[in-house]
């Protein structure tokens, strides 16, 4: 069995997480508590890089959510975004695939599998098709399944014969897909036409690979890689050439890593080795200024891009609380807003936003 470290556990969802829970999620109704429309942003301090981060103790940056919240009202959205986030949900008991339109608030739960459910979706880029992993043939064995936007027409992508597909996601111009699997007996990044055809192991290292993206233009596939002892960053080009170490980050684990929509950036998330607390990092493209988005006590990870300056991600304070969606904005004084979406009865994963 393949070593995992705790870091890797939070910055994906694997959703063996979902094991055990046997309630199903109904498909024509949300049961998602959300906000009401005088929910007020939190704005907070950037961490300073090269400077410690707050220790156990120090209070948490998540905003508090007023408790009179937390009886059900409905979330009144966030026009000022728009378009849709989908997520992964166990508010029924076992992991589904969700969507909440942010310009009204309104929540549809678009699958209803049986355990270990439906986790990690990833939009097409018109917006049309959703790609997720599931259980809901092959239990643990991992298999990628497409459907629709509304969750209609579900079907197979990437099957398994007693192994694991993970973190799915599309080439910017819809025609490949990458994924992480363990077929090979590590995990390795692989790239395959969109309707599942042609696999490829694009790293083929004898070490653990991880959690690959896209560069906005498709020509580079940026991932996590466990090859020099920690998870770091690396980057190759779209056909798995020219590999090369893009961020050295001493004792950390750095995971789960994005370009920004114009390409300059990219967000990960990253874990001090022995630490609980896990944050969200930026650097440049090319490696360069490291910037530590979130700091104190909490865990913050698969964020996913708005536009340049925002993200949607998932955390909690600690690690008995619930993951919960947040919207991060950085701010032109130097602040970041933290915007709460979902609510604590229920853990929330995996968000990515599409217009």
């Amino acid at each position: 069995m393949i070593k995992m470290l705790k870091a890797f556990v939070h910055g994906l969802l694997l959703v063996t997480l979902a094991v055990g829970c046997n309630s199903a999620v109904s498909n024509t109704s949300s049961p998602l508590p959300t906000a009401t429309p005088n929910l007020r942003q939190v704005t907070i301090v950037t961490a300073t890089p090269g400077t410690p981060a707050p220790r156990e103790g120090d209070v948490s940056i998540l905003p508090q959510i007023p408790p009179e919240l937390l009886s059900g009202a409905r979330f009144a959205g966030l026009p000022e975004i728009g378009g849709r986030i989908a997520f992964a949900t166990d508010a029924g008991g076992t992991y589904q695939i969700a969507v909440m339109d942010l310009t009204n608030g309104s929540v549809r739960v678009l699958t209803n599998s049986p355990p270990p459910g439906d986790a990690e979706p990833f939009w097409s880029p018109d917006g049309k098709k959703l790609i997720f992993n599931t259980g809901r043939n092959k239990g643990t064995n991992f298999e990628l399944f497409e459907m629709e936007a509304d969750g209609t027409r579900p079907r197979v992508v990437i099957g398994s014969s007693g192994y694991g597909n993970y973190s799915p996601a599309y080439s910017p111009d819809g025609r490949k897909v990458l994924f992480h699997t363990n077929r090979d007996g590590n995990m390795e990044v692989y790239v395959a036409d969109a309707d599942g055809r042609n696999q490829i192991n694009l790293t083929n290292h004898p070490a653990n690979d991880v959690t690959a993206s896209w560069s906005p233009d498709g020509s580079k596939v940026v991932f996590s890689s466990d090859r020099n002892g920690m998870f770091q960053i690396f980057v190759m080009n779209a056909d798995g050439s020219d590999v090369r170490l893009l961020f050295d980050h001493p004792d950390h684990s750095d995971l789960r890593p994005r370009y920004s929509p114009d390409g300059r950036r990219i967000v990960f998330g990253t874990q001090q080795r022995y630490e609980t607390d896990y944050h969200l990092a930026l650097i440049d493209a090319d490696g360069g200024n490291y910037e530590l988005l979130t700091s104190g006590v909490g865990q913050f990870s698969q964020a996913a891009w708005i536009d340049n300056n925002s993200l949607v991600l998932s955390a909690r304070r600690g690690e008995d609380d619930r993951w919960q969606l947040y919207i991060l904005k950085r701010e032109p004084n130097g602040g970041i807003s933290l915007t709460p979406v979902t609510f604590a009865f229920a853990n929330h994963r995996n968000p990515v936003w599409t217009k």
